[in-house]
């Protein structure tokens, strides 16, 4: 009969315990470089169900899994993004950007799997001092209605002081190929932080 997962403490205050057998070899397939005259290249190491890379993340999920209460559910979450995670190795490239949270350092576990900005890791930079693009006529009208449209929906306005402005991203349009008159807004998220 196989081992449960996780096994529950039988005193009040002793927090619930899993052993994982060891798996040494994860770490040596994580990440493989080979070298072909001064070239390096990345050779994707086995990822398929059981394998020692897989088996490393699993260990790890059930480890991180332990002291959340609703552990059980957490960890079968888990094991369908490892395999969203996995299929974008697959023939088919990548299908599903998934993030595996336990993959990350621990203080950063809930943020990740409740949901959280892209710019987590980091403060943005607050470029006050960053130049607008240089719009013509036609372009400045689109990107003051862009702009008008985001703010009426409530997505977009004013800050209460400077001092709050959490990001700023510079705004550029692109002609929309085949589409005379159309325009194309985006944000320039590198410069914006």
């Amino acid at each position: 009969m196989p081992r449960p997962l996780f096994v529950t403490s039988t005193g009040p205050h002793e927090p619930p315990s899993v052993a994982p057998p060891p798996c040494p070899e994860a770490a040596a397939t994580d990440s493989i470089f080979r070298s072909t005259d001064g070239v390096f290249k990345w050779v994707q190491p086995d990822i398929s169900e059981g394998s020692p890379w897989h088996l490393d993340r699993v260990y790890k999920l059930v480890d991180a899994c332990k002291a959340l209460p609703d552990r059980t559910e957490r960890f079968l979450e888990g094991l369908e993004a490892l395999k969203r995670h996995r299929a974008n190795y697959g023939p088919n490239g990548i299908q599903y950007l998934q993030i595996l949270w336990w993959e990350w350092p621990c203080e950063r576990w809930s943020e990740l799997r409740n949901g959280c900005e892209m710019n987590f890791l980091v403060e943005p930079r607050s470029n006050l001092d960053e130049p607008d693009p240089v719009l013509d006529e036609t372009q400045s009208g689109v990107a003051d209605e862009f702009v008008g449209e985001l703010c009426a929906l409530g997505k977009l306005g004013l800050p209460p002081t400077q001092k709050d402005i959490g990001a700023i991203t510079p705004l550029f349009l692109l002609p929309k190929p085949g589409q005379a008159d159309q325009w194309r807004v985006l944000g320039d998220m590198k410069k914006g932080g």
